[in-house]
């Protein structure tokens, strides 16, 4: 084992097992910790016309379960781009891929999720949501929140999917007048906002459409100190004196 941050994520035991059988190859990956589990399956058929020439099936089959998933485990693969990630995922995932396309059914829920962008400089914090993905490519997204350092938005969001590629996106994001969010660039604090903004973005195979509504924003800026010119005059408190040579 291996200790991870936070400490209470400890990258556990694994298996890894493959099973040729009957001209079907089976793969599964099972991994488990002191309060987490995780396991992979993935199954297809296996040609063998010819002796040592194998040939993959036109279909394959996998599935995912995450039970209390650390996902801070995964920050090694996105610390390109993100400074800090935590957080617990339950996830089942089905998914079968051949010649008439991708279907994908899953459910999972993230709680107490924390991520930090370095790029923006923001961290957000306690972060929850309920996803469901149905086999005929909806995404939606429920009870959706998080806070910044300060302040707490909501979000609610969906899309359409045509087998793991996007066509249609949805997003809106709520922010409470008493619940205002901190407004950074690459970490220099600009102020705080709040309102509602909605987006919309269509994916077209030459081109993508996106549109923004804001219903409602506005930004606090801090108190700006006055930029008039310091005068340069004698200050009369301030006296200057030269001490002459034999003097004490």
């Amino acid at each position: 084992t291996r200790e991870q941050t936070p400490d209470t994520a400890k990258a556990g035991k694994g298996k890894i097992a493959a099973l040729l059988e009957g001209g079907k190859l089976r793969a599964d990956v099972d991994l488990r910790g002191d309060k987490w589990s995780l396991k992979t399956a993935a199954e297809t058929t296996l040609r063998t016309d010819e002796p040592w020439a194998f040939e993959l099936g036109d279909t394959v089959r996998g599935s995912l379960r995450a039970e209390k998933f650390p996902v801070v485990l995964l920050l090694p693969v996105v610390s390109s781009s993100v400074a800090d990630l935590d957080g617990s995922l339950d996830a089942n995932v089905q998914a079968e891929a051949g010649p008439a396309g991708t279907t994908v059914e899953a459910s999972a829920s993230l709680r107490n999720g924390r991520v930090h962008v370095p790029a923006i400089g923001q961290e957000i914090q306690d972060l929850r949501t309920d996803l469901a993905w149905t086999r005929d490519g909806r995404i939606t997204l429920h009870n959706t929140s998080f806070r910044g350092i300060t302040g707490k938005a909501t979000v609610e969001a969906s899309a359409r999917m045509d087998g793991i590629m996007p066509r249609e996106a949805r997003v809106q994001l709520v922010v409470g007048r008493e619940e205002r969010l901190p407004l950074s660039l690459q970490g220099l604090g600009l102020g705080e906002f709040w309102g509602k903004i909605r987006a919309e973005a269509k994916f077209e195979e030459k081109k993508t459409t996106a549109q923004i509504d804001i219903d409602q924003l506005q930004i606090r800026f801090p108190e700006i100190p006055d930029a008039s010119v310091q005068s340069l005059d004698p200050d009369p408190h301030v006296i200057v004196g030269v001490r002459l040579a034999g003097e004490e």
